[in-house]
């Protein structure tokens, strides 16, 4: 049976990004800029002690795991902006259950100071 959210534990609005580039007319080279795609709904999760010391074991103790509904234009995305950071999905589980209600499960590391 699926795990069941309450509606107001998605209290977080995050943004997903893709990669374009984009050419630079003062140096004529390209750069690499994220543009935002769409906005979702989020919960963050927390982590058991046991869930910390296996994070710690995979090198993903700086990381964060974040729940939103079922999106398939998820997959497609490179980064999240939550809590005015930018974050990069290591991690992307989809609900690819049939029937209403699921839930993605993202797991996300930060890769900037303020985005």
């Amino acid at each position: 049976m699926a795990k069941h959210y309450l509606y107001s534990d998605f209290s977080l609005k995050v943004q997903f990004y893709q990669e374009n580039s984009v050419d630079d007319e003062n140096t004529g080279t390209t750069n690499r800029v994220p543009v935002e795609t769409f906005k979702v709904w989020a919960k963050p999760l927390k982590r058991t002690r046991f869930q910390n010391i296996t994070a710690i074991g995979a090198n993903l103790q700086d990381t964060v795991d974040i729940v939103v509904k079922h999106d398939d234009r998820i997959a497609e995305q490179i980064y999240v902006g939550y809590d005015n950071k930018l974050f990069t999905i290591l991690s992307y589980v989809p609900d690819d259950s049939w029937g209403f209600g699921g839930y993605d499960t993202l797991t996300i590391k930060q890769i900037q100071k303020e985005a």
